[in-house]
């Protein structure tokens, strides 16, 4: 596979999406569990309860298996980038933080922080490519 800028953007965005789907998933199992435990403090039935939890576990699972098989070639690589060009990766396309405001965060205008992210990409995309990290 040979990465492009929009693959890698594309990629970069599908990744905080699953992040968010996981934090959703942990959320819910954290609500389902105490919910179980209030049941049975109460002396209600919880199956529905635990049969819920018992798919969010195994959505959350798969999704980490996903996750995990999907992103470590990224992960190795965005930790190979230099504090600088990580931080806006990072910020802009994993936490979706505007790109004005991710430079802001690392001391630059929107303007120098879009030709850092360009950069960036550039370097990111060319260790994909290489497979290397």
């Amino acid at each position: 596979m040979t990465y492009t800028v929009e693959s890698v953007r594309r990629d970069l965005r599908g990744i905080a999406r699953k992040n968010a789907h996981v934090e959703t998933l942990t959320r819910t199992r954290q609500y389902l569990l105490s919910q179980i435990a209030l049941a049975k403090e109460m002396g209600k039935d919880a199956a529905d309860l635990e049969k819920r939890l018992a798919s969010a576990l195994q959505s959350l699972q798969r999704l980490l298996a996903e996750t995990a098989e999907s992103e470590a070639r990224y992960i190795v690589c965005v930790c190979a980038l230099s504090p600088l060009h990580r931080t806006l990766i990072l910020e802009h396309y994993v936490h979706g933080v505007a790109l004005w405001k991710a430079g802001e965060k690392v001391g630059y205008s929107e303007s120098q922080a879009k030709e850092h992210l360009r950069r960036a990409l550039k370097e990111l995309i060319e260790m994909l490519n290489k497979g290397t990290g």
